[in-house]
Formats: C-alpha cells, sequence, structure tokens
C-alpha cells in the first residue's frame, strides 16, 4: 500500500469519527491545505526555473544608492523574511493547514544575513539537490545554474 492510500485511509477514518457538524470545517480545513500547498508549490517551482542561470557566478546587485532607500529597503526585506519564516514555522506545526516549509524557503531567501550565499551554495551544490534543480529548469525550457569553481581545501596547518 502506497503512502498516498494510506494516507487516504487515516484521512476517512478520521472524518468518519467526527460528529457530522464538524465534517464540514474538517474538509474545508484540509481543503485549504491541499491549495495552498499545491499553490506554493507551484510558485516556487516557477521562481527556481525563472531565476538567472548565472545567479550564483555573478556578483551581488547593489541596491539603492541613497542610503535612506538602502536602510529601509534592508529592514523591510528582512521583517517580511522573518514574518514568511515564523509563520512557515507555525504552517508546519502537525493540524495546521498551509505549505509550512515552502512558506519557510521564501521567507529564507528573503533574509540578509552573513554567510547566506555559502549557505544557499552547499544546499545546490547537493548532488540530489542541484539534478532537481536543473531537470525543473528544463522542463521550463531553462539553461541549467551555472555554479562558481568551489574554493581550494585550505592547506593543511604546518606540523610543529
Amino acid at each position: 500500500m502506497s503512502w498516498l492510500a494510506r494516507a487516504l485511509t487515516h484521512l476517512r477514518r478520521y472524518l468518519v469519527d467526527l460528529p457530522a457538524e464538524a465534517r464540514g470545517e474538517a474538509l474545508l480545513a484540509a481543503g485549504v491545505g491541499v491549495a495552498l500547498l499545491v499553490g506554493s508549490s507551484l510558485l516556487v517551482a516557477r521562481w527556481v526555473a525563472r531565476m538567472p542561470a548565472d545567479y550564483f557566478v555573478r556578483p551581488a546587485a547593489l541596491g539603492p544608492h541613497h542610503p535612506a532607500l538602502a536602510v529601509a529597503r534592508l529592514v523591510l526585506r528582512n521583517g517580511g523574511g522573518a514574518l514568511l519564516l515564523v509563520l512557515g514555522a507555525v504552517l508546519a506545526l502537525p493540524g495546521v493547514p498551509g505549505p509550512g516549509v515552502a512558506t519557510m524557503f521564501v521567507g529564507f531567501a528573503l533574509l540578509d544575513f552573513p554567510g547566506k550565499r555559502r549557505f544557499e551554495l552547499r544546499v545546490i551544490r547537493s548532488p540530489r539537490v542541484h539534478a532537481a534543480v536543473d531537470r525543473l529548469r528544463a522542463r521550463h525550457g531553462q539553461p541549467p545554474l551555472q555554479l562558481p569553481d568551489e574554493p581550494a581545501a585550505a592547506p593543511p596547518p604546518p606540523a610543529g
């Protein structure tokens, strides 16, 4: 029995055990959760597919030139990213319908912190992740992502 068949069996049992007046609300919550999961998955897939192929090899884009605009952009991006990260964590809780992991992914993408690019590169260099992203991009007619060469390993410290 596949995982989907087991999940549907558990859902059916759960709905049968609910009082009749709560079944409609449970079905509505499940429907909203599935719609949000599918919708956010499509949005994340589109975002990854439309990402420029040289995203990881080009220098980071400069923000606004005026200091006040740069600060406002930084605050708004990080505030929105933090809010989506927290919202995603809540949505990822059992029993809460919604795309928690996808929401956290988008929130993380908005955040700006030291070491973010290094972390993103470590994730995208994973063979399974890189292959999945490139397959998705190929399906949308986009070239594979270009990755910078990995830095050479540091020489071992002198024995002494």
